[in-house]
């Protein structure tokens, strides 16, 4: 008899949906639990409708400290908690 089990927790945190103003999609925030092949982090994804795909992965940060939409950009500001004396980095994305 064979067993199938995950050896680590393979499901992402669904951090924040964002409505985008004038845009005709939202923005999703998810924690990454990193894995073999996948490096754990925080990504940023488009939701348009039922579709969901990836803007950017951002390697290592495993904290969301806030966020902000202007001007056509997504602001985030990232943290590696594992590094308690290391400072927040502040991010940016420009919006499709």
């Amino acid at each position: 008899m064979f067993f199938a089990f995950d050896l680590f927790e393979t499901d992402n945190d669904k951090l924040k949906v964002i409505d985008v103003s004038g845009r005709p999609y939202k923005i999703v925030l998810y924690r990454i639990n990193g894995n073999a092949t996948v490096q754990s982090g925080i990504q940023v994804r488009k939701l348009d409708g039922e579709n969901e795909s990836t803007l950017k992965h951002y390697d290592r940060y495993d904290s969301l400290i806030s966020y902000s939409v202007f001007k056509g950009s997504l602001e985030l500001v990232l943290k590696n908690t594992n590094f308690q004396k290391q400072k927040p980095d502040t991010l940016y994305l420009k919006l499709p």
